[in-house]
């Protein structure tokens, strides 16, 4: 019986929170809490960049609030591609 209150106390104080520490981003909703370099989590975006190997050119760019990559690089090459055969029929 003690076990089972001290679980349901230690889910009350998840709930509220410690108050000092926002658990999401109160000026940008739609960021999301990823991982950092230097192992912390804060609210952020995900950029991604598709670049021209010899020339450096930027073909492509994308922001998302996916925390992975994985999935990102074919609808980006799909959208160049279109692009490319809407600027040759032009």
């Amino acid at each position: 019986m003690e076990a089972a209150k001290h679980i349901a106390e230690q889910r009350e104080k998840r709930k509220k929170g410690d108050g000092d520490k926002a658990r999401a981003s109160t000026t940008d909703p739609e960021a999301r809490n990823m991982k950092m370099g230097d192992g912390g989590f804060r609210p952020a975006y995900n950029v991604q960049m598709a670049t021209d190997a010899d020339s450096g050119i930027i073909l492509n760019m994308d922001v998302t609030n996916e925390g992975s990559d994985a999935g990102q690089m074919k609808p980006m090459m799909d959208e160049i591609k279109e692009k490319r055969r809407r600027r040759l029929r032009s």
